[in-house]
């Protein structure tokens, strides 16, 4: 691919930064939970990452599950975002919808408001609108900077269609990121096809923790999760895999 592709990588540890400056990441989103899908992250990670030399897009997320929040829910994001802002993240991602599954413009709109000229990337909750062309037009209305996706599909390969129309659809006027499932043997493929000029991706791998002892009878996890014994990490050479397979 010839032209200039832009990485954002999905991070939820100082250890994913490191590795996502050292790769050349022109942006990470910083987010916890990421075998959830991904929520607000703490006050001390925010802080922290937003000291190092690199965009920090903070995801705005309050807890799993649908993007319909409740008013207490709601303020809670609110008060997160003047966080982010207040120690000058790059960018929020963020997305509230209606039970009907429209955007609901009146709170992204409140959101927009608090963001002021911080861009705002309404994240994957673009993918459980009931109509992506009509969603489009009204982030582009609210002035959203980015838009994160999948092409509504279980990953960016299934939706690569629909991201390829999504793209055209929105010109110059807003960015059509594609993520989900992105990978070093799809990832070419999936931007050349769609025309997109940006990919999200976690480049994530489980790695054996540091603890040498281990109760065998007790769990914290959820069942089909992985143990206290393993951790999710930001793996460098998948992020180079990635990177190198858009610049063949």
């Amino acid at each position: 691919m010839t032209s200039r592709v832009r990485y954002e990588i999905c991070i939820e540890s100082i250890q994913g930064l490191q590795v996502a400056m050292a790769a050349g990441a022109d942006r990470v989103e910083l987010c916890s939970n990421l075998s959830l899908g991904g929520t607000t992250p703490s006050a001390g990670l925010i802080q922290a990452a937003c000291e190092r030399d690199l965009e920090v897009v903070v995801l705005l997320r309050p807890r799993a599950g649908d993007f319909v929040l409740s008013d207490a829910e709601f303020d809670v994001l609110t008060r997160d975002l003047s966080f982010a802002k207040e120690h000058d993240a790059a960018g929020v991602a963020l997305g509230v919808l209606t039970a009907q599954g429209e955007v609901d413009m009146q709170r992204c709109a409140e959101l927009l408001r608090l963001a002021g000229s911080m861009p705002v990337c309404f994240h994957r909750a673009f993918d459980f609108v009931r109509d992506q062309a009509r969603a489009l037009e009204q982030l582009v209305e609210l002035g959203v900077a980015r838009v994160l996706t999948s092409g509504g599909a279980a990953d960016v390969v299934q939706g690569q269609e629909a991201l390829k129309r999504l793209v055209e659809q929105a010109g110059e006027r807003i960015e059509i990121m594609p993520g989900g499932g992105v990978r070093a043997d799809n990832v070419a493929q999936v931007l050349r096809h769609s025309g997109a000029r940006s990919v999200h991706f976690s480049a994530s791998e489980f790695v054996p923790g540091k603890s040498q002892h281990r109760n065998p009878n007790c769990s914290l996890q959820a069942s089909g999760r992985p143990t206290e014994f393993e951790l999710q990490r930001t793996s460098a050479k998948l992020v180079h895999a990635v990177i190198d397979a858009t610049q063949a």
